[in-house]
């Protein structure tokens, strides 16, 4: 399926989902037992082919990073992969740096959550790991391990020092190179498959949130989606905007037009590993990024460089303190 053509349907979706979610919680919330009844036969129907697509999206996350990565190491460079090691990490930590401090100074101004009462609601954190332990992590005692839990830093590593010993087993042996990138051609291709039926999981998703959710969460805690649409909106347009234009030396317009899909995709799916798939077929078809680069930024940025979830907690920080 043609990338504008799948942009389009997956917008249908999302637009028809939140209107038929809506006429879903309409009938939630009715007085008439049979139009509940009805409507529960469809929501079961519509939460099982969203679960199913998104199943279906991790399912192919781990193998499509891995192989990948490998991939990419085997055929790469290794002192230009050292370089983009250094810039991708300096560029992740300078962006998160950057949205945490956007949404710290808006929130303080905006103050999402005066007014808001939260109850008598007690919560006990757990405690988080020392900088040892999770350094000493990054490296998987068992790599098959890491695979099933979806680990993604330790199956990076890990990915990283296989595709260096199969680039110098290689020079010798060139079948196991044949194989990985036969193997990486076949996910490929079944990221297509799956991608096919992204309008329809796009629409059973959104529509189940719609309602079960309605509107009537969003208006009490508008000041708080508010905040954080705008400290996004700075995020997205200023800072990454001015790193296209002055770092990238590309059009900022013509960039944010080629990932359309994308970001409507991760809109919908609210989820980093999901999005994965979509995010290598995106940046190597219509942004032209090599192979090489991709297979070891992407599956990082969608580990390390979640600017999004350093956004919504700085405005949740600010939010609590003030309810």
């Amino acid at each position: 399926m043609q990338a504008d053509k799948l942009t389009r349907r997956v917008f249908i979706g999302l637009i028809a989902g939140v209107f038929l979610g809506l006429l879903g919680n309409f009938l939630i919330n009715s007085d008439y037992t049979l139009l509940q009844n009805i409507w529960q036969l469809i929501n079961v129907a519509l939460v099982l082919i969203g679960k199913w697509f998104i199943a279906g999206l991790k399912m192919i996350v781990v193998p499509l990073v891995f192989l990948s990565l490998v991939c990419g190491i085997s055929h790469g460079n290794q002192q230009s992969l050292g370089r983009l090691s250094a810039w991708t990490f300096a560029l992740y930590i300078a962006m998160t740096v950057c949205a945490i401090t956007i949404a710290l100074t808006v929130s303080n101004i905006s103050q999402p959550g005066q007014g808001v009462r939260l109850g008598n609601t007690e919560y006990q954190p757990a405690s988080s790991p020392s900088v040892m332990d999770t350094l000493a992590s990054l490296i998987p005692a068992n790599p098959f391990l890491a695979m099933t839990q979806g680990d993604m830093l330790q199956i990076i590593i890990f990915a990283l020092l296989f595709g260096l010993a199969l680039k110098k087993y290689g020079v010798e042996n060139q079948r196991l190179l044949t194989l990985f990138n036969d193997l990486n051609g076949v996910i490929l291709k079944l990221v297509n498959m799956i991608m096919a039926f992204a309008p329809i999981g796009v629409f059973a998703l959104v529509t189940t949130v719609m309602a079960q959710q309605g509107l009537k969460i969003i208006l009490p805690l508008a000041n708080y989606f508010l905040t954080i649409i705008i400290v996004l909106m700075i995020q997205l347009f200023v800072v990454y905007g001015s790193m296209l234009k002055i770092v990238g030396k590309v059009s900022p317009s013509i960039f944010f037009s080629k990932v359309r899909d994308l970001s409507l995709f991760a809109f919908s799916t609210a989820s980093s590993a999901a999005t994965i798939p979509v995010t290598f077929k995106t940046v190597e078809e219509k942004l032209g990024v090599d192979r090489d680069i991709s297979s070891f930024t992407i599956p990082l940025g969608a580990t390390v460089g979640m600017d999004g979830t350093a956004i919504m907690q700085g405005v949740a920080v600010v939010f609590i303190a003030g309810a």
